[in-house]
């Protein structure tokens, strides 16, 4: 069984980056290399398991390839309006 989730917004990701980095949102800005503010890859996979349990279908390379807020907020938004087969 699914557990539903929250819609994903922008500012529920921004407080899901930020509680894996362990910072204050604030100090996350959009366009900041979230790789250097000590996003690894073990915390990008959960970030994308997190996502894909709202049913978004985003993968670990296309976050990892452009890892900042803006970047992957995109990405997520694309995958939403994705047209599936």
């Amino acid at each position: 069984m699914t557990v539903p989730h929250e819609p994903l917004t922008r500012e529920s990701l921004r407080g899901l980056v930020a509680t894996r980095l362990d910072l204050p949102e604030g100090e996350l800005l959009d366009d900041t290399d979230l790789v250097t503010l000590g996003m690894n890859s073990l915390e990008i996979m959960t970030i994308v398991n997190r996502v894909r349990r709202r049913g978004i279908p985003v993968t670990y390379d296309a976050l990892a390839a452009q890892p900042t807020l803006d970047a992957w907020w995109q990405t997520i938004t694309g995958a939403t309006n994705a047209p599936t087969a």
